[in-house]
């Protein structure tokens, strides 16, 4: 299967957002995550928690307060393999944050 978009997501300012959940049954490969910013700089979060594990715990995060520039794209290539429930949440700390995550469910 090709590479294409498993998830997308934008929330409100400081609001943590469901990026992509991993179907059950499924290996799912993330092969690159976009933290768009169409504002100005900024910071954001990322995060991944087993199945089940909404509440945000210390040790989840890829990514805390990292800076953004202003109107810039940052791109994450990654190699993670997710599966039954898994999910990957994002945060910004204004509204301008975005997440796209890119990747081949088999």
């Amino acid at each position: 299967m090709a590479v294409g978009v498993l998830g997308e997501a934008a929330g409100g300012a400081a609001t943590e957002v469901r990026v992509f959940t991993a179907p059950p049954g499924v290996v799912t490969s993330v092969t690159a995550i976009f933290v768009c910013n169409r504002g100005a700089a900024t910071t954001f979060r990322l995060r991944i928690t087993f199945a089940g594990a909404h509440t945000a715990e210390n040790r989840q995060y890829l990514y805390f307060d990292t800076a953004l520039p202003a109107n810039d794209t940052l791109v994450i290539p990654y190699s993670i393999s997710m599966s039954d429930g898994q999910t990957l949440y994002g945060r910004g700390a204004s509204a301008n944050v975005n997440f796209v995550v890119l990747g081949k469910s088999s």
